[in-house]
């Protein structure tokens, strides 16, 4: 009987990876990532190449939030254990009968980063956070 290995859990990632089947070539590179070490290393990345755009909302939180100047911010947090080079929001905003959408984009996010946005949106003269809706939406995510 035969073990899986780090390594074989790696090149069976690889070559399920360019055999386009993207969901078995996550759970090899995950299985192989618990090992320590260079492989372990390498296949963790490989997995989280694949799970970032996959499953973005896993490695971001976000929020909105008013600023003391009636501004509306975004507070973004990168739960990834690596660097996100793009992370892609989306504000949506209702004031009365009033929508608007906003795309808003954060780059270079570090592990364990927490970034305040400005949307470019700012609350009504006579409003509070508590008197519109405001959801952000997490709509993409990417690492190098």
């Amino acid at each position: 009987m035969f073990l899986p290995t780090a390594r074989a859990m790696n090149e069976l990632g690889t070559m399920a990876l360019q055999a386009n089947k993207r969901g078995a070539a996550k759970q090899y590179f995950e299985m192989a990532a618990t090992t320590p070490g260079a492989l372990g290393e390498q296949a963790r990345n490989s997995f989280l190449q694949l799970d970032v755009p996959d499953n973005p909302a896993t490695y971001v939180q976000a929020q909105a939030l008013a600023a003391s100047d009636g501004r509306i911010i975004i507070r973004v947090t990168n739960r990834a254990p690596v660097t996100l080079t793009q992370v892609a929001l989306e504000l949506l905003t209702t004031v009365g009968r009033d929508r608007t959408r906003r795309p808003i984009a954060v780059q270079n996010l570090q592990s364990g980063q927490t970034r305040d946005v400005d949307s470019g949106l700012r609350l009504p003269a006579d409003g509070t956070l508590e008197t519109i809706q405001a959801q952000v939406s997490i709509r993409g995510a990417a690492i190098n």
